[in-house]
């Protein structure tokens, strides 16, 4: 299958893999070990976080979003579902095991982000 190229520099997921909508939301994204980086898009299931060094495909990571509109916050247990190997730039992560609670943040944000006239991802 061919894959197609993000800023001229890394392979971008299939479309077809793509379940839920995205949202071009930019938030911080910090790391429990102390790491942040800046989410590109995100959707109900997952988000593109833009990386300064390569994220290993497979790696959990622990992440807490920022809202920075409303200040509110989340943390989330991700993995990391695809990377461009040895390139710096973007890579993609889904939400695991969601709580209860982890949604709710979600489906709150995501109306407030619809709401504020946040564009839909490519």
């Amino acid at each position: 299958m061919d894959q197609k190229v993000v800023s001229g520099r890394q392979p971008r997921p299939p479309a077809e893999r793509r379940t839920q909508p995205r949202l071009k939301v930019q938030l911080p994204a910090r790391g429990g070990d102390g790491h942040s980086w800046r989410v590109h898009d995100i959707s109900r299931v997952g988000l593109s976080l833009m990386t300064d060094e390569p994220l290993t495909q497979g790696a959990c990571l622990s992440l807490e979003l920022v809202d920075t509109a409303s200040g509110r916050s989340c943390a989330f247990e991700t993995q990391v579902v695809w990377s461009a190997p040895g390139v710096p730039g973007r890579a993609g992560l889904r939400f695991t095991h969601l709580s209860p609670e982890q949604d709710s943040w979600l489906t709150s944000r995501f109306n407030e982000w619809l709401a504020a006239g946040h564009e839909p991802a490519e």
